[in-house]
């Protein structure tokens, strides 16, 4: 029986060597996840990040076209009410030709 003795040992130290396998091999996994989950966190700040951009863009663009809006709506009154003078002011040349002719 003491010649099985070499057995313990080594079935202990095939225990220790499959454990500290397994163990290296969960803290790769784990390192991996970790990895995973920065690259995704990462992705996720950097499209925000994007859309955010895009957004106050669109707002000052949606901006300056209500701005460019109003600046025509002005000018078509202006040039509405212009029209309306030279329409009266051809008809009032119209009427002094009638008379006059």
């Amino acid at each position: 029986m003491g010649d099985l003795s070499w057995l313990g040992g080594a079935v202990v130290a095939l225990i220790g060597i499959i454990s500290a396998w397994l163990s290296g091999r969960s803290a790769r996994k784990a390192a991996q996840a970790s990895a995973d989950a920065s690259m995704a966190n990462a992705r996720t700040q950097a499209e925000t990040d994007a859309y955010n951009r895009a957004r106050k863009m669109d707002i000052e663009t949606i901006g300056r076209q209500e701005n460019e809006i109003r600046k025509l709506s002005d000018k078509v009154q202006f040039l509405e009410a212009e029209n309306a003078l030279l329409k009266e002011r051809i008809s009032n040349l119209e009427k002094g030709r009638r008379r006059s002719g």
